[in-house]
């Protein structure tokens, strides 16, 4: 049974939905409502590289592409919070935010395997940019991308191998959290002690499944 819902549940909620109808208003070409806080300049930027990875859905042909498409989503829905935050409709604390470095060799491991993207947890005052940091003691999470749609048990045994690297420098961790990409299919995981949940994919070339991300 479900337990009661809190007013900042409720919150969260219609601000999921607020953000995911600002996505799709632009990349329907809409301006956004002169009453809204959000900046459509600042924003598009990011829209542009969400509505590239609608285009080429499952098409895409390289994977460092796929980077470029997930930091621009990563990025316009911090912005979004953090718009809701500073004018007090969201009660949010931290922001997740992508690394600088791509497909990069985190310093403080032996392990010579490259990481894709790494995701890292922030207070609400950053600034929303790329965080320029390198070594698995500081990452929330890791997104490991392939460009075959069919690749997703590769990627995830990857986003594994790379959690133990992460648990190893981050002993209080209960839980990772990390993400696949094969081209237009995201897949969240939870990694556990003793076992990983993954979610079904969610297409982002869908608007539900962008919703659903």
């Amino acid at each position: 049974m479900a337990g009661p819902t809190s007013d900042n549940d409720i919150g969260t909620a219609a601000a999921i939905e607020s953000i995911a109808d600002v996505l799709e208003s632009l990349l329907a070409g809409k301006d956004l409502p002169r009453s809204s806080k959000l900046s459509t300049a600042t924003l598009v930027p990011f829209v542009n590289e969400i509505n590239e990875w609608t285009r080429v859905g499952p098409s895409v042909s390289k994977e460092k592409p796929l980077y470029d498409y997930f930091v621009g989503f990563v990025l316009f829905v911090a912005h979004c919070l953090k718009s809701m935050a500073v004018c007090s409709e969201l009660n949010v604390a931290r922001l997740l935010l992508p690394s600088l470095k791509a497909d990069f060799k985190p310093t403080d491991c032996n392990d010579d395997r490259r990481v894709d993207l790494a995701l890292h947890i922030r207070d609400i005052d950053t600034s929303v940019d790329r965080v320029d940091s390198n070594v698995y003691a500081d990452m929330f999470g890791i997104m490991e991308a392939k460009a075959n749609i069919d690749d997703r048990d590769e990627a995830l045994g990857q986003l594994i191998l790379y959690s133990t690297n992460m648990y190893m420098t981050q002993s209080d961790r209960r839980f990772l959290w990390g993400m696949t990409i094969c081209a237009d299919a995201v897949y969240t995981a939870v990694m556990l002690n003793d076992s990983v949940l993954v979610s079904p994919a969610i297409k982002i070339s869908e608007e539900a499944g962008r919703r659903k991300l």
